[in-house]
């Protein structure tokens, strides 16, 4: 029977895997997020790739944010970093430069129409980088979102108080 369960467990957790791999259109809402990482093994000083396509549904504010993992110590640096953001062949916005491995940057709610597919086109200036660069893409909660849950807590708590009075 352990055999069985183990089994199982094989066969989701591959499915999973594989589910994360096929990934290619995601949909935020409010607080989603996701997280990537795109392998750079060219040796030479410039690459580009496209990330995955996206939507958002209620106009929440996107943040971009990335970190470079080397390969191994002194594999080359990644001297900047360009961001754009790409509706179909379209540039949305102004490009985003980094002169750093690491940085984010908050494209505000009103920046997306609801129902257009979006994508963020990764230009990287380096010497020799040999590595992941890993980038996350998070819808980022309103300030409402954060009202809205507070006062769910505040009457959470308030009714355990009057049932532990009532208990007493």
């Amino acid at each position: 029977m352990n055999i069985k369960h183990l089994a199982v467990a094989a066969v989701i957790g591959f499915s999973a895997v594989a589910s994360q791999a096929a990934i290619k259109n995601v949909t935020f809402t409010n607080g989603s997020s996701i997280t990537f990482g795109e392998k750079i093994t060219k040796l030479g000083n410039s690459w580009t790739f496209d990330s995955f396509t996206f939507k958002v549904n209620d106009n929440s504010p996107i943040l971009f944010s990335f970190f470079a993992d080397p390969a191994k110590k002194n594999t080359g640096t990644i001297n900047s970093l360009k961001l754009t953001l790409l509706n179909g062949k379209s540039k949305v916005g102004d490009t985003q430069t980094f002169n750093s491995s690491t940085g984010s940057f908050l494209f505000s709610g009103d920046t997306f129409a609801s129902n257009k597919n979006y994508k963020f086109r990764i230009d990287g200036l380096s010497t020799d980088f040999r590595g992941d660069l890993n980038y996350t893409v998070a819808a980022v909660p309103e300030p409402e979102t954060y009202a809205l849950m507070g006062m769910g807590l505040v009457g959470l708590l308030a009714a355990r108080r009057r049932k532990m009075k009532a208990t007493k």
